[in-house]
């Protein structure tokens, strides 16, 4: 594909796009208003593609989304919703953009993938939002916000952790989390580094649903 590439402007009648289709055209800057028949968006597929900033506000017949689909494509926002009955966030799906939170409601999310909130290119000032947990049973290793290789401050501030089985490293380097934690809610593994650099001050009087921490079991 021609780096010369500034707008798509119809998906006509296709229904995917393949694994690394529209990567590293760094001049394309505008899609469709939907995402018309594309019921899959394969792995890599607008990696690199960095003056992207937004994508269609919904996400239509959309049920599966690839490892990297829209890594370090300069999106600044996602769709206020997720696509209906996909369980899973892949790998590095919006590692690397300037996303500043997530939709209110995790929908049918129950997995986050590795990586795949990794890394947002945001100014000092900002934090990454994660208004609730609901429904989410397992977070990967740095699924959210860490330091940018740049070596910039990056902050991950979620406002509810309840239902979320697994706490771990991910949250390394966490600085500006919540300051107190008063409740693990269903937390059952809470990784090595997990708050490490973190501003907490407080944690709950009861470890709860709490069965590992790091490599040791609770006693």
């Amino acid at each position: 594909m021609t780096n010369g590439i500034t707008a798509v402007e119809d998906w006509g009648s296709a229904t995917s796009l393949k694994k690394g289709f529209f990567s590293e055209l760094t001049r394309l800057e505008n899609l469709p208003e939907t995402w018309g028949n594309i019921t899959s968006i394969g792995k890599s597929v607008f990696e690199g593609a960095s003056n992207l900033t937004s994508i269609p506000n919904t996400w239509g017949k959309v049920t599966s989304l690839g490892d990297g689909a829209f890594n370090r494509a300069g999106l600044t926002k996602i769709p206020d919703q997720w696509p209906a009955g996909m369980t899973y966030l892949p790998k590095d799906v919006f590692k690397s953009n300037k996303i500043k939170s997530v939709p209110d409601s995790w929908g049918d999310i129950k997995d986050i993938g590795n990586g795949a909130f990794g890394y947002q290119d945001l100014s000092a000032d900002d934090t990454f939002k994660v208004p609730n947990w609901t429904g989410v049973t397992s977070i990967g290793d740095q699924a959210l916000p860490t330091p940018h290789p740049t070596g910039r401050r990056w902050i991950f501030r979620p406002l509810s952790r309840r239902s979320s089985p697994s706490d771990g490293p991910r949250s390394e380097y966490a600085k500006g989390v919540e300051d107190k934690i008063t409740d693990w809610g269903d937390v059952e593994a809470i990784e090595q580094n997990a708050f490490y650099r973190s501003d907490l001050t407080s944690l709950p009087e009861s470890w709860g649903k709490v069965n590992k921490l790091g490599n040791e079991g609770v006693r």
